[in-house]
């Protein structure tokens, strides 16, 4: 599913906004201060601010492992989480709005994603949008 996802976000997004999966969670919070050559500046900041002005100042989606929560007949319903972080609340919102209309599924649309909540968390120097999403898939 999280390939589907990827996928999915990669084709709607701008090129410029990174993709996170799972396993690159500690990623922004660890990112180093990069020279203009890509080398890592001596003494230079590290963490998740210097990671949005660096490398995603769009803002960029983070994706966590779906969450399967129980199987009705032959289809799996469970939840998938995606966070949108950016440096202001207006980036962060524009972005989460994007990734929601992507995945949210509509009659017309259907998807096998449906939105189901959207928390917003503002902080000093980035913004965090957590969306979350019902999925189901057919087992087999």
């Amino acid at each position: 599913m999280l390939d589907q996802i990827t996928a999915r976000l990669k084709a709607a997004l701008p090129k410029a906004v990174p993709v996170l999966q799972p396993h690159e969670v500690l990623m922004p919070a660890q990112w180093q201060e990069e020279t203009p050559d890509g080398e890592i500046r001596p003494g230079g900041e590290r963490g998740l601010h210097v990671y949005l002005r660096q490398k995603a100042p769009q803002g960029y989606v983070q994706l966590y492992h779906d969450r399967t929560n129980l199987k009705l007949n032959l289809t799996d319903v469970g939840q998938v989480q995606v966070d949108v972080y950016a440096s202001t609340a207006a980036l962060a919102s524009a972005l989460a709005n994007a990734v929601r209309a992507d995945l949210d599924g509509t009659p017309t649309h259907p998807t096998p994603f449906q939105f189901a909540s959207r928390t917003t968390d503002e902080q000093a120097d980035f913004t965090r949008v957590v969306l979350t999403f019902e999925t189901r898939a057919i087992g087999v």
